[in-house]
Order: structure tokens, then C-alpha cells, then sequence
């Protein structure tokens, strides 16, 4: 009994050791950081545009979520993305995601991305984003997450068919406050008519 305890023991302070040396990794520092507020937007600028489908075939939604000593990509095999646009010109962004449909490539931590420790897919089943503006590269609009809405703002790629963005997003802004990962996640989408 003693040697098992003693074997437990060393366990431990070895992961203590390697979470010591190597902690979560972090995103990419080049990237850029969503600017969050906590101000709401009073009007949408684009209540008159077209909402055109996004393309799943020809679109992607990801993201990393850094744990100990390693990132994992997600993704979410439910939304509803819709370009908006006005006179044949991409003007803004609006999506559903449902928190359910999450899923990487390890099962158990799809699993946890469900419970309360993140997503809390029971409480909060819906993500929603309505943009409001792009202007200057950067993208402005409600994000809705955890049932905390606020501004954020990001910088986009506009082209003819699509809107791309990668960005860093602190999801303790949204209440998402985990000791088991960091808590800042890169968000990377490429949505196409």
C-alpha cells in the first residue's frame, strides 16, 4: 500500500512538473485579438441586404482550443451562415451555431467541450453572430455566447464570393473562466456563397 502511494505520489509531482515547464501553449502571437466591449449596437445597418446561404461544401468554421502541452481543433458539424450583401457586395455576416454539434478529433474531449467546464451546450445551445459593419478590414458585431452578448470587433478578408477571418478571441469575456485550457481561442472561417 505504501509503494502504491508512493508511486501516486510521483505521478503527480511529475505532471506538476511538466505543467510547470511546458503550461498550455498559447495562439500565435502575429495573430490578431478580437476587441471586445460590452456596449450593444443600437441599429443594423443592414436590415435592407440579402442574406445569401453560405456554402458548406466550399466553407470552413474551426477552432484551437490550447490545453496542457498541446492544441486541438474543433469544429461544428451544425450552423446556419448567411453573407449579407447589398447591391451584389458583401456588406456583413450572420450565423447560428449549435453547441451540441461540436466535435475534434478525441471523443472524450468533444465530450467536455459540451459540459459547463466550457460550451455548457445544455444552458446555452445557440452562438450567434450578426455583424453590423465592415470598415477598414475589421468586422463589427454582436456576438452572442454562453447567454452574454457583446460587441466584438475583427479583422476580416472581403472578396467577391466570401468573407475569411483568423483571430484570437478571450472567451472569459463570455464567462468561459477554465483552469483545464487556455482561455484564449483562435477562431479561423472561410464562408463562401
Amino acid at each position: 500500500m505504501k509503494h502504491k502511494s508512493i508511486v501516486i505520489l510521483g505521478i503527480i509531482v511529475l505532471a506538476a512538473i511538466l505543467f510547470l515547464t511546458f503550461g498550455f501553449p498559447k495562439p500565435d502571437d502575429s495573430l490578431s485579438d478580437a476587441t471586445i466591449s460590452g456596449s450593444a449596437i443600437e441599429n443594423n445597418k443592414f436590415a435592407d441586404g440579402v442574406e445569401v446561404p453560405v456554402n458548406k461544401e466550399t466553407s470552413s468554421f474551426s477552432f484551437d482550443v490550447f490545453g496542457p502541452g498541446k492544441s486541438h481543433i474543433g469544429t461544428f458539424n451544425e450552423y446556419n451562415s448567411y453573407l449579407i450583401t447589398t447591391k451584389d457586395e458583401i456588406v456583413g455576416l450572420k450565423g447560428t451555431i449549435i453547441v451540441d454539434s461540436v466535435t475534434t478529433e478525441i471523443g472524450k474531449l468533444t465530450e467536455h467541450l459540451k459540459s459547463e467546464d466550457f460550451f455548457d451546450a445544455a444552458r446555452f445551445p445557440e452562438i450567434k453572430f450578426v455583424s453590423q459593419e465592415i470598415k477598414d478590414g475589421q468586422m463589427t458585431g454582436e456576438l452572442t455566447f454562453r447567454g452574454v452578448t457583446k460587441t466584438i470587433s475583427f479583422p476580416v478578408t472581403v472578396g467577391e464570393s466570401g468573407v475569411k477571418s483568423t483571430f484570437v478571441l478571450e472567451t472569459a469575456e463570455f464567462g468561459m473562466a477554465t483552469t483545464f485550457a487556455e482561455e484564449d481561442v483562435v477562431i479561423n472561417f472561410d464562408f463562401r456563397e
